[in-house]
């Protein structure tokens, strides 16, 4: 925000997304190119007419294009197909319709979106042959569209399997779908239609501005703080295809910007920029605390060296990289650095100061069979090429690692194992080879995976400290959203691990890395605002135990899918399509902010605050200085007598006048810097308080109360909002500016009265969607077997006004469509349901899925993976069984393989009862493997593993379990690996296991249970929940993970990470009559009447002011609500009161459904007559006449109090 306002320093909301498409799907952008002669095209058929094309053709395993052309609505195009196996369309452009000096191309493709899939353009780059764009993604909406993808440093020179570029349509499961291209057109235009073109938007406080290039004549600007909130509009002129924003007007702060430009046509990009206070001296230097990973070569020069430098600008010391050695060594003995990917960077970071830690890295086809060396050849040619490697990088002043996380079957494949013992072979061999030429290099190791302390205690006994100058780790205790450093193994392994180092180490004092910690900001990751908040926070708990130093992994995302964990561990985004250089993520703010307020590093103990939530570090280094967090919300009292400023994640500075010896602050998990005379921090009640609302909508205000107790009459500001408070008992309220993202929104105000500001308190509204639509799958039992349906929900989150629909369509299991009962609007704060019959869809296979509604406000899309898995309520046979063998999926570890079935194979089923889930399972298996003596460890042989997620596997947020089910040679087991909350992982409470094995039949035969609680549910679900399965094969009794592989059945369990997206969505079939779901969910208040004239209208937890009348066989069904008016009911369905206030007349004639009242209060005269549907009154309350007549079946029920009179068919109830 600009300097001129007071407050223009605030903290993060959510993610930040970055609009890379310059068109939607429906239609194309107009581009002013050169001159005419720039556009070619090619329009696919047979024949395909070319102008400006060589050729194009289909590929890669058929390249005939008369095997491709389809008719679809009248159009030719070119099919995407299975058989062949053909996703790709190539295209050679003529080079003469190449303008000389061109390095940007726009290629529009029109096609036939036949599915929910993926489409991205691989071309002919000047770094990399196969450079890509990032993916669009397909609706599948039946139609032909548009889609537009920017290519940029085009080099167009036939590198791309003989192409300049590619159309490649991503396979869902393994299948392509039927996506058929049409056209392709390519315009070549020097002059972007808006791209923002600074290589970094990291930048110094006072030297900062935004570059800007576009074909328009002007470029409109927002930018708003770290909440999204905008604090700055503008219009930069452009001249020349070029202009820039000016920012030397904001102070240290995480900001977003939106640019919009009109070429033709209006193209939007949205990123973010950051903006930090000069390095501190001395900060770049060898001996840092903070450093960061990276991957050298995995992007290109020009974003590799602003990567750099900004790290610099960070105050980054140190950097880590991987010195692959099948890279390095490609003849025996023969060893390449210079031409070595990796160098270059070494070199560029040594130029910068910046000091490299490179892993030797990890295995050689040329020796022990491509695998992680563990002979005596294989190992001293790993030494060898260790060797060579630190005598080469010495002059760069490089450290090295010995292997990297060779603890894990993730990166050591070798035949030794993964034990301590086996990496003190490889560890012994290595440094004694390194030391006797180059005895002056820095080896690390064991760089295990986690903080693994009986593998540490194992390598410390076995005199690994003897062979290595610094101890190292990585460690992830921190990456899925609901764990905390503080919780996890940053606040109980790390510690232990430091003083048995200490303890262990002698005179020598080894120092203690951790090389990699981080997480990732991926669609089931942690946000990225628990990202920034996270990763300061362990940094000051690795201070606190004694770590030397820290490296984050990584600085860069290493890949633009959304939905890949290991893609989204950067604290910088990638270039995207319209954004040229690197954009930070609120965590590389963050840990800027932490090393100019701890340049130092260095941390005392930790002060008491009074609750164990609540942290409180000194600076070593500067008594005045501290850092503060809590885990949970909480409010302190600093003691102070003079002023005190306090600094937040992102660098706003607030000074902080005393009242009566005390200011007042509240604390979340973003940690704050406080510099002052601190006599001390203690959590206590503030004279003021803060709260916003709970949730708020995109673009709609929000609401927040601060709340006075005997406070002094006092200003009260949130960003460029103020309000008066009263002295005394007193509130004000202030109306706050809606946000664009949705996630969580903090708010941050500040309390002052003459004489200063005296309290900073904090507040957050979760910020949803004003309209959702999702898909759902759901079964239902039925005579002839189980019916699948899509359920499509179209959600009004609008507390005041009804959401107009237009149309919905629909794509699932290979059909699509247009749902002919989709309501005309969606009332405010309610949900309309809509049930498609889809027919044709195998159960228990994976499928992708999207849905579309077209509104008033704007299209809303819901886009995934679901599957139609039915549980069986009791009788497991009642439903098919799970095919491993036509319906899992054979997932190899190293280089394992299945033969047949009877190597591995079988069948799988579900059922339930109310108290638990069942798995029988039958599995072939020719051998069978339990040499384990602990249950924690059955998962490295035979063995069955299942993980639960408690939500629709698309959904963020859920509980995830995970057991394992084996036959050790000790007896069977059943194992809990992820425990639900409040639960412990180990034995299963409450579960049981039964395991047979058939040597002669070559079978193995699970029967278990596992009770709903353990798998997060607090009963038996009903609705869609995330279910994974998967069978391991072990035929070797090697003390270590000896599986060959395993079939998986769903996904996201037996490889890293665990990713709950890739479940199965399952379903438990009821034996009871499936209530009818509601087509309309009213859950905000309703001021006026209410009609019910079809389908169902559940009200829940609300208030109806006016009448309610339900005609036509309409149904309602009321929970938790009251209706102040009378209740009119003529040939309806349902009818049911349940918990629910009537104050007026009740009338319900004629229905054919079931009519339910009970629990309720119903103060007016109640009439109930010729209904067919059943009537029930059970524990109710009525205080006027109670009239029952004509009802066949008679009612039922009981426990009724009537203060009036009943009468008729109701008078002994």
């Amino acid at each position: 925000m600009p300097r001129s306002s007071p407050h223009h320093r605030r903290r993060i909301r959510g993610s930040v997304a970055i609009v890379a498409a310059a068109v939607t799907a429906l239609g194309a952008l107009t581009v002013t190119a050169a001159h005419a002669s720039d556009t070619v095209s090619a329009r696919l058929g047979d024949p395909a007419v070319y102008s400006g094309v060589i050729k194009a053709w289909p590929g890669d395993k058929d390249k005939d294009p008369a095997h491709a052309t389809r008719q679809v609505d009248g159009e030719s195009c070119w099919v995407m197909s299975n058989d062949p196996f053909n996703r790709y369309v190539y295209v050679d452009v003529d080079p003469a319709a190449i303008p000389a000096g061109a390095t940007r191309a726009l290629v529009t493709v029109r096609f036939h979106d036949a599915a929910p899939t993926g489409m991205r353009i691989a071309y002919d780059a000047r770094s990399n042959a196969f450079q890509t764009t990032a993916t669009q993604q397909l609706l599948g909406t039946g139609e032909f569209v548009s889609s537009q993808f920017e290519l940029t440093d085009i080099r167009f020179s036939n590198n791309a399997n003989g192409a300049d570029f590619r159309v490649d349509v991503t396979a869902n499961e393994g299948s392509v779908p039927p996506v058929c291209i049409s056209d392709i057109t390519v315009d070549f235009t020097d002059t972007p239609p808006l791209a923002i073109t600074s290589r970094s938007l990291m930048f110094e406080e006072g030297d900062a501005a935004i570059s800007l290039a576009s074909a328009a004549t002007s470029v409109d600007y927002v930018i708003g703080d770290a909440e999204g909130v905008p604090v700055k509009t503008g219009k930069a002129p452009v001249s020349g295809g070029k202009t820039s924003i000016d920012l030397n007007d904001f102070g240290p702060g995480y900001y977003t910007l939106k640019v919009t430009a009109d070429p033709g046509a209006p193209v939007t990009r949205t990123t973010s920029f950051g903006i930090v206070t000069p390095t501190p001296a001395g900060a770049v230097s060898p001996d840092s605390f903070y450093g960061v990973g990276m991957h050298f070569g995995w992007q290109d020069v020009a974003t590799e060296d602003a990567l750099l430098e900004t790290m610099t600008l960070v105050g980054w010391g140190s950097t880590r990289s991987d010195a692959y050695w099948s890279s390095i060594e490609k003849s025996p003995g023969v060893y390449s650095f210079d031409n070595y990917v990796g160098t270059r960077g070494t070199r560029k970071a040594a130029s910068l100061g910046i000091t490299t830690t490179l892993n030797w890295m990890r295995d050689n086809p040329l020796y022990d069979g491509g695998k992680t060396p563990s002979t005596l050849e294989g190992l001293a040619a790993y030494a060898a090429y260790a060797t060579a490697s630190a005598q080469y990088y010495a002059q760069f002043g490089s450290s090295f690692s010995v292997y990297n996380e060779y603890n894990s079957t993730g990166f050591n494949n070798g035949g030794c194992g993964i034990t301590a013992d086996c990496y003190y072979k490889m560890l012994s061999t290595t440094y004694d080879a390194v030391k006797s030429v180059a005895p002056d290099t820095t080896v690390l190791g064991p760089t295990s995976a986690g903080f693994s302390l009986p593998f540490a205690q194992r390598l410390i006994e076995l005199g690994g400290l003897d062979k290595l100058d610094v101890y190292s780790a990585n460690n992830y205790g921190f990456h899925e959203p609901g764990q905390a450093p503080e919780t996890g193994s940053y606040g109980t392994d790390l510690p232990v691990l430091a003083d048995m180092i200490d303890q262990a180490d002698g005179d020598r004092d080894i120092p203690f890395w951790i090389t990699e910690t981080g997480s990732a900001t991926n669609t089931a990751g942690v946000t990225e605002e628990q990202q920034a908040e996270r990763i300061v926070r362990a940094q000051v708990l690795a201070m606190a135990a004694g770590v030397d130093k820290l490296l984050i992994y990584d600085a860069l995302d290493d890949g633009d899918d959304p939905t890949e964990r290991e893609q989204r561990f950067g604290q910088f985004r990638r270039p995207a399509a319209g954004i040229t250089g690197i954009s930070p993520k609120p965590s590389a703010v963050s840990t800027a902010v932490l090393i100019r307020q701890l340049p130092d590093a260095k941390v005392g103990e930790r002060e008491d605050a009074g609750h164990s939530d609540v942290y409180v570090y000194p600076s070593a280094a500067d008594e005045e200085t501290r850092i503060l967090w809590s885990i949970s919300p909480r409010t302190v009292a600093v003691s102070a007598e003079t002023p005190i400023t306090l600094t937040d994640e992102f660098g706003e500075a607030t000074e902080l006048t005393p009242h009566d010896g005390k200011v007042w602050i509240d604390l979340d998990g973003s940690p704050v810097y406080l510099h002052g005379a601190v006599g001390g921090v203690q959590v206590a009640e503030a004279p003021v308080s803060l709260e916003v609302a709970e949730t708020s909508v995109t673009n709609g205000p929000l609401t927040a109360t601060v709340t006075g107790t005997g406070a002094a009459a006092s200003t009260v500001t949130i960003g460029e909002v103020a309000a008066d408070l009263a002295g005394g008992d007193a509130t004000a309220d202030l109306t706050l500016p809606g946000v664009e993202s949705t996630g969580t929104r903090r708010v941050t105000a500040s309390v002052a009265d003459d004489s200063g500001t005296y309290a900073r308190l904090r507040d957050a509204s979760t910020v949803i969607d004003s309209a959702v639509v999702t898909g759902r799958p759901a079964v239902a039992l039925e005579a002839d077997g189980v019916r699948t349906s899509l359920e499509i929900g179209i959600t009004n989150n609008d507390p005041v006004n009804a959401l107009p629909v237009k149309k919905v369509t629909w794509n699932a299991a290979g059909t699509n469509g247009v749902a002919e009962d989709a309501p005309a609007a969606v009332p405010a704060g309610s949900t309309a349901t809509i049930s498609i019959p889809v027919t044709g869809a195998e159960l228990n296979m994976p499928y992708s899925y999207s849905v579309t509604a077209l509104t008033g406000t704007g299209d809303v899309h819901d886009v995934g993976k679901l599957s139609w898995a039915p549980i069986a309520d009791g009788d497991a046979a009642s439903l098919p069984a799970i095919s491993l063998d036509d319906q899992g999926k054979w997932v190899s570890l190293r280089g394992g393989t299945r033969d047949s079935s009877a190597d591995l194979g079988g069948t799988v089923r579900f059922s339930s009862t109310p108290e638990a889930i069942r798995v029988d399972a039958t599995v072939t298996d020719d051998i069978h493997v339990g040499a384990r003596t602990s249950a924690v460890d059955s998962w490295q042989v035979d063995s069955l593993q299942f993980s639960a997620y408690t939500d629709f596997p698309g959904v963020v947020g859920a509980v995830r379990t995970e057991f394992t089910a084996a036959l050790l040679d000790g007896g069977a087991v059943l194992y809990t690996h992820a425990a639900a909350p409040g639960q412990s992982t180990g034995d299963t409470p409450g579960g049981a296991v039964e395991i047979s094995r058939d040597d002669a039949a070559g079978t193995t035969s699970y029967a278990l249970s596992v009770p709903w609680a353990a798998l997060g549910f607090s009963e038996r679900p009903s609705s869609v929940f995330g279910l994974s399965l998967l069978v391991n094969d072990a035929d070797s009794s090697a003390a270590t993970d000896v599986r060959s592989g395993f079939i998986e059945w769903g996904g996201g369990v037996g490889t890293a990470p665990k990713d709950p997206l890739k479940f199965m969505s399952a379903q438990v079939l009821s034996a009871d009559e499936p209530e009818r779901p509601c087509d309309t969910t009213v859950d905000k208040d309703v001021k006026g009447p209410l009609v019910v004239a079809g389908g169902t209208t559940c009200l829940t937890g609300v208030t109806v002011s006016g009448p309610v009348m339900v005609t036509d066989g309409g149904s309602i069904r009321a929970t938790d609500s009251t209706l102040m008016g009378m209740l009119l009911a003529t040939s309806a369905g349902e009818v049911t009161l349940t918990s629910s206030e009537l104050r007026g007349m009740l009338t319900v004639h004629g229905a054919s459904g079931p009519v339910t009242i009970a629990d309720s209060v119903v103060r007016g005269i109640a009439a109930l007559s010729d209904n067919s549907g059943g009537v029930t009154l059970t524990g109710n309350e009525a205080f006027g006449l109670l009239s029952c007549t004509g009802n066949d079946p008679a009612p039922t029920g009981g426990s009724n109090t009537i203060h009036g009179m009943a009468s008729g068919q109701c008078a002994g109830l």
